[in-house]
């Protein structure tokens, strides 16, 4: 099925002791560039980032943890789904460098706010 980018769903953010998590669970057939994702990932100074996604170069896991990222292919997913641990003074920007990934010309805004830590379906990536 091809690769199509749209909004996020009810993304929603959370913030405690000093961490803020975000989350976005999108749309069935969101599809973002694998390079730019990566790339963006890697970038991320996030406690713990945990995530699947479409991409124009298939289906992947990301996982990061202590500075140390591993992205696996996989079998597809019902959708995309992120979620990011981070300071509070980190990661304001988020869904403005998420919709800087998507794979086609054509991008749709992501909402500036996320999905909290619980989000079903994300504890187990």
């Amino acid at each position: 099925m091809p690769c199509k980018n749209t909004l996020a769903n009810s993304p929603l953010q959370n913030a405690a002791d000093g961490y803020r998590s975000y989350g976005a669970v999108f749309p069935e057939h969101s599809c973002f560039d694998y390079e730019r994702i990566t790339r963006l990932l890697k970038q991320l100074k996030a406690e713990r980032i945990k995530a699947v996604f479409a991409t124009n170069k298939g289906w992947f896991i990301f996982n990061a943890a202590d500075g140390v990222m591993t992205i696996v292919p996989c079998n597809p997913s019902a959708n995309s789904r992120i979620e990011i641990v981070t300071t509070q003074n980190n990661g304001q920007h988020i869904p403005s460098i998420l919709n800087q990934c998507v794979a086609n010309t054509v991008r749709t805004r992501i909402n500036n706010s996320f999905l909290s830590e619980s989000q079903p379906g994300i504890d187990s990536v």
